[in-house]
């Protein structure tokens, strides 16, 4: 099991969070004891579905949480009637990052997402990757690292369009991502990546 996501852990919630990016409610959740999985536990109670899912992609590293949004891409490609060749293309980029985490398979991802202009699940997806490690700019210029947040907002991104996808159950979709990070997170250990 993940430290982080420990029921017991000490690792405070306010390690991912600032509290002044959170409303009053949520404000009021967090506190200096409350614990990642504490926090997290009372979002999802709370119905802030979208926040519990902002700090389950913070409080992973990349390549975990990558690996659990790629997982919740690939059922909902399942699902779809027509799903878009370019959301399976770019769910494939990530898979080929993830089973060999190289600069060429990073860069590869970051021109799909560039191509696509981040307008996919897929899109953000492979963004995520991109921004995951490694320079932002082209090859022929001086390394520039994204930004420190910015491969956990690209999976953000990426699983509220797959609940998106559809008008209604936008919650539902995003519990059932959640539920996934859990049974896969509560389960993995640091270093073991997720089935």
């Amino acid at each position: 099991m993940f430290q982080t996501l420990d029921p017991n852990t000490s690792v405070a919630a306010t390690s991912y969070v600032k509290r002044a990016d959170l409303d009053e409610e949520l404000q009021s959740l967090l506190s200096d004891e409350i614990n990642v999985r504490g926090f997290f536990d009372a979002l999802v109670e709370a119905d802030r579905l979208p926040e519990a899912l902002d700090l389950m992609t913070r409080a992973r590293p990349a390549r975990y949480a990558i690996a659990w949004a790629s997982e919740c891409l690939e059922r909902d490609l399942a699902e779809q009637a027509e799903p878009e060749q370019a959301d399976r293309l770019c769910l494939a980029a990530a898979k080929r990052w993830l089973g060999e985490p190289s600069e060429q398979h990073r860069r590869s991802a970051m021109e799909m997402a560039e191509r696509l202009e981040y307008a996919t699940a897929g899109a953000w997806l492979a963004a995520a990757v991109a921004w995951s490690s490694g320079s932002i700019a082209p090859e022929n210029l001086e390394p520039v690292p994204a930004p420190p947040d910015a491969s956990s907002q690209a999976l953000a991104a990426t699983l509220k369009s797959i609940a998106a996808r559809e008008k209604d159950g936008f919650d539902a979709r995003l519990r059932i991502c959640l539920d996934l990070a859990i049974a896969q997170f509560g389960t993995a250990t640091e270093g073991s990546m997720p089935e």
